[in-house]
């Protein structure tokens, strides 16, 4: 899948869509594909996909 607006952000970003793997020189990552606005976007969580908050 494509987007071409990419958000890298931290917890509290409660998206739906669908999750699928993206390969990088450091490693692969996951990102969520869905829409914003009419427009699709890629999520990539700061601290990956298990978004705990701090104590």
């Amino acid at each position: 899948m494509k987007a071409k607006v990419a958000i890298i952000g931290g917890a509290g970003f409660g998206l739906g869509g669908i999750v699928d793997d993206a390969a990088a020189p450091y490693g692969n990552s996951k990102v969520r594909f869905t829409r914003l606005k009419r427009r699709r976007i890629a999520f990539i969580p700061r601290h990956g996909q298990e978004q705990i908050p701090p104590p």
